[in-house]
């Protein structure tokens, strides 16, 4: 493409964005106001997912060295793109702010395609939960935005590329590929099919490239978060009204018989009420079964309760109503987002600069991303043969370590924050953490599995 059409093409988005911004000034200005309440958000301290991320996007464009193979690599790439041109911390701002416009553009598309009222479906989408969640671990709201695409090209060949790269967003979107079964042809299905796994061909090769096994990040994930994952969290049933405000509202006057006949005529003409329905069924199953019930699992119910309100919403069309609703978002959205922990990062950087030993730490993201190499805990014996050998245990938790069962090692340093151990006068080469939970596993259980190996051999399928 010449710069004269690269010019050409520029022009007519901004003129376009232009008369998109006049011709929505409400719904524009209040996505903004949300946009300024992610930003802020992310201001308030470290995140130990969003900042895995960062690090991850660093290991793969810059020679960072820290990875976590479990993650998805999608918004990694993102960020270490980012990377090249602004610092860590600023591709983080950049970051949420591309996630929000992207959201807003597939919402927009979505909305189109399904002739809803774009105001309406996002003011019910962007409940309070939703702007507490969205960006606060990284990938909720790209991860909702490729959905979205997805489910607006349902109908087309492309939307395989779009299933694809929510998968590789986060791991749990996978739960949509059935969906593909809604083009009913077998031939579209497979073509369909087909685009979403080119999708995953760059990653697989460069997993096996890196780690020896093209599965490596999947597989990691299946192994910490559900086949060896040891802690749990009782359901909260309160979850689901969480998520569902303030679409709920809006979805309760079903009851009435022209909102009831209106959703009823939808889901037997629609495909996508189907699909919908299934993604809200999915991830409440998904919830249900989960060890830890945190209320971001249940995000992307925020879809199927937006759509079903929004057609309800068009037997009442009391426009207050929504601005009602915006205010209500904004302001339930600030308090949510502001009154959830953030880590000081004050702690680790700290501790970054006064060790130069090789760690490990129940806090090893926030240590290495603050500059301090730190593994994660494996069991006390590695702990003690750590300490033995050089390295530096950081206890931010007072869990980590039982200092009147140590025996070897000893406490170098309270700071109240945390404890350091080792043995003074030792001292550990720093190493880069790259390993991948597998080579945990290996390490604690004296193993030598690949990640398709021990999925192989714990599935007993040898």
């Amino acid at each position: 493409m010449s710069r004269e059409k690269i010019k050409n093409t520029l022009q007519e988005r901004w003129k376009a964005l232009q008369s998109f911004i006049q011709d929505n000034r409400a719904l524009s200005i209040y996505w903004i106001l949300l946009t300024g309440i992610l930003i802020y958000q992310h201001s308030l301290g470290w995140n130990w997912d969003f900042l895995v991320y960062l690090m991850n996007g660093e290991y793969i464009f810059h020679g960072g060295h820290f990875m976590e193979w479990l993650r998805p690599p999608l918004a990694p790439l993102i960020m270490g793109l980012l990377q090249f041109v602004f610092s860590r911390p600023v591709s983080g701002y950049i970051f949420i702010t591309v996630a929000s416009g992207l959201f807003l553009y597939s919402a927009k598309r979505f909305s189109e395609s399904q002739d809803l009222d774009l105001k309406v479906f996002l003011t019910l989408v962007s409940g309070p939960a939703f702007i507490a969640l969205s960006t606060r671990e990284g990938t909720e709201m790209l991860a909702l935005a490729f959905a979205l695409l997805f489910l607006t090209d349902l109908n087309r060949t492309r939307s395989g590329l779009w299933l694809g790269v929510s998968i590789l967003t986060r791991w749990t979107q996978a739960v949509m590929i059935p969906l593909m079964l809604l083009r009913k042809r077998y031939g579209k299905i497979v073509k369909t099919g087909l685009i979403s796994a080119a999708v995953f061909v760059p990653w697989m090769l460069y997993s096996f490239i890196v780690t020896g096994d093209p599965l490596a990040s999947p597989i990691s994930f299946i192994t910490l978060n559900i086949l060896l994952r040891a802690e749990s969290t009782p359901l909260e049933p309160l979850h689901f009204l969480g998520i569902s405000f303030p679409a709920i509202i809006l979805i309760a006057l079903g009851f009435r018989a022209s909102a009831r006949e209106k959703i009823t005529s939808v889901i037997g003409e629609e495909k996508v009420s189907w699909a919908l329905m299934y993604i809200a069924g999915a991830y409440s199953v998904i919830y249900f079964i989960s060890g830890i019930t945190h209320l971001r699992y249940l995000y992307p119910l925020v879809l199927p309760l937006a759509f079903f309100g929004a057609k309800a919403w068009e037997t009442i069309d009391r426009e207050k109503i929504i601005y009602g609703f915006m205010a209500i978002n904004l302001i339930g959205g600030f308090i949510m987002a502001t009154e959830t922990g953030f880590e000081s990062p004050n702690p680790y950087q700290e501790a970054a600069e006064n060790i130069d030993c090789m760690a490990e730490s129940d806090s090893w993201p926030l240590l290495n991303y603050a500059g301090l190499k730190a593994e994660s805990p494996v069991n006390s014996k590695i702990t003690e043969e750590r300490i033995r050998e050089g390295w530096r245990v950081l206890d931010f938790t007072g869990k980590l370590v039982n200092s009147s069962e140590l025996s070897s090692g000893e406490l170098i340093r309270n700071t109240g924050s945390y404890r350091v151990y080792g043995i003074p006068g030792r001292c550990a080469e720093p190493e880069k953490v790259d390993g991948t939970r597998i080579d945990e596993y290996n390490n604690a259980k004296g193993t030598n599995f690949t990640e398709t190996g021990f999925i192989i051999d714990y599935l007993n399928l040898r």
